[in-house]
């Protein structure tokens, strides 16, 4: 809690102390969202990669399912990285 002068201000600081609660709770909410979404990234991303290394049907690895499962893996360590700065 903030501290203002008596009789002066105090309105202005209740309010500063409120935006700064919500901020708080809004950091907290969104570490979990990008927690979901880098698990979701990598889940896809670790999925397009095995898939692109064992094409089924044929003998050849796919180049585009390895560097798109690659990519989406990266995707999801960055927002895991984002989630845990986030929620400093």
């Amino acid at each position: 809690m903030s501290t203002a002068c008596r009789n002066r201000c105090e309105e202005d600081v209740i309010a500063i102390d409120a935006l700064r609660r919500r901020s708080s709770n809004l950091a907290q909410i969104t570490s979990k969202l990008y927690y979901g979404i880098g698990a979701f990234f990598a889940l896809t991303g670790a999925l397009t990669f095995f898939g692109g290394i064992f094409s089924l049907g044929t003998k050849d690895p796919n180049p585009i399912g390895i560097v798109l499962g690659a990519l989406f893996v990266l995707s999801g360590i960055g927002c895991f990285v984002f989630a845990r700065r986030a929620r400093k």
